[in-house]
């Protein structure tokens, strides 16, 4: 017959037993649950924890990465360019030199008048004439421009005179002198001239014949430029035959006769013609009359640059992650402090979406690891800085 001490030591020793097999239980019933369904019942939904410093476990890779950007995630990027008008045309302009005048000439004396006048670009006017309102006159008129006379005439009073300037003579600062003959051995008279009004009337040519437009390429974006292509839309009258050359950087990539109001054209730019940093895009032609619209460079990328890392997990390192002994880490520390990073983590091609003003942020990942081979992108969705990019075994 067994004693009642016996009987209690036999009834702990059972209990004991019972409360271990329970717990083995749980503890293989929670590891053989799916990912979510593990992360729900142990409250940690987000699989999200956030602190100051990198674990002290098995570090997989450790990298900085500098500034990253959305743009860094495409295979091509748009320059758009302004629109350029170019055109050759005629301005017609009238200009009072001179209210009133009078210049004279005797046996004892003469009088001569002179009228200063400028010109910007003499070399574009096209036609200029001088218009005299002409109140008294005797003898003949005499005019010299620069020096060089250009009128020697008799002219009737009350009358409006209009008188060509040669074009050869003219200048950037000009000068108008006016005589009236001598009246010779009527040593008696006097030839006078009262000019009431003296105008300029020049035709000028005004051109636009050369416009420069800059845009700006990256480094990093230059630096993946598998090829570009500029495009473009010449707007102008169907009969326009003057040339129309393009420049990219000083060399040149077009010269023809455009055609005009039809669909877009494209040309391919070697990346030898770009640099880094600013780019020049220069038009030029010698009487057109173009407007090309629509501008753009399209950069094509040879790859995407977002930033990858690979690394591989043990068959020993995957039996204590499955079995919660240890945790997959990524660690990110950022470089603009306090600001808000918003990107995607791509594990394995699992999406984690990332929003955070930390410094310092920190993300399990053992629910994505697998064992052997395992990838990790940073897909940003606004632009930041990442000093530090790690991914450790703690």
């Amino acid at each position: 017959m067994k004693s009642k001490k016996g009987a209690e030591t036999n009834n702990a020793g059972n209990i004991a037993v019972l409360v271990a097999l329970i717990a083995l239980f749980i503890i293989i019933y929670v590891l053989l649950l799916p990912p979510s369904a593990r992360r729900e019942l142990l409250g940690d939904e987000s699989g999200v924890g956030v602190g100051n410093n990198s674990g002290s476990g098995n570090v997989y890779f450790s990298r900085y990465l500098g500034e990253l950007s959305p743009s860094t995630q495409v295979n091509s990027v748009y320059h758009n360019i302004p629109a350029v008008n170019m055109f050759t045309t005629n301005d017609k302009d009238l200009t009072t030199l001179s209210g009133y005048l009078q210049v004279s000439s005797a046996f004892i004396g003469s009088k001569s008048q002179n009228i200063a006048f400028n010109l910007d670009s003499p070399e574009d006017v096209k036609k200029a004439s001088l218009y005299l309102l002409v109140e008294e006159a005797d003898g003949n008129l005499i005019l010299k421009l620069n020096g060089q006379e250009i009128y020697n005439n008799q002219l009737r009073a009350n009358i409006q005179e209009t008188i060509e300037l040669p074009l050869q003579y003219l200048q950037g600062q000009n000068n108008i002198q006016l005589f009236v003959s001598s009246p010779g051995w009527m040593f008696w008279k006097t030839n006078n001239y009262k000019i009431r009004e003296i105008k300029l009337r020049k035709e000028t040519k005004i051109s636009n014949k050369l416009v420069e437009r800059t845009i700006s390429i990256p480094a990093s974006e230059w630096g993946s430029i598998d090829k570009a292509i500029l495009k473009y839309s010449v707007f102008c009258d169907r009969e326009e035959d003057n040339i129309l050359s393009i420049f990219v950087n000083d060399q040149l990539l077009y010269k023809d006769v455009p055609f005009c109001n039809i669909d877009a054209d494209e040309i391919e730019v070697d990346k030898n013609n770009l640099v880094y940093g600013t780019n020049k895009i220069r038009f030029e032609t010698m009487d057109g009359d173009y407007l090309i619209e629509q501008i753009s460079l399209k950069t094509l990328l040879q790859k995407e640059t977002r930033p990858e890392e690979v690394f591989s997990v043990s068959q020993d390192e995957y039996k204590d992650i499955r079995r919660g002994l240890k945790n997959v880490v990524a660690y990110i520390d950022f470089g603009n402090r306090g600001n808000r990073r918003l990107l995607n983590l791509d594990i394995n091609g699992e999406i984690v979406e990332v929003d955070t003003n930390q410094d310092v942020y920190s993300l399990k990942i053992s629910d994505y690891i697998k064992q052997g081979g395992n990838s990790i992108k940073i897909e940003p969705r606004n632009t930041f800085e990442i000093i530090e990019f790690n991914v450790e075994l703690v």
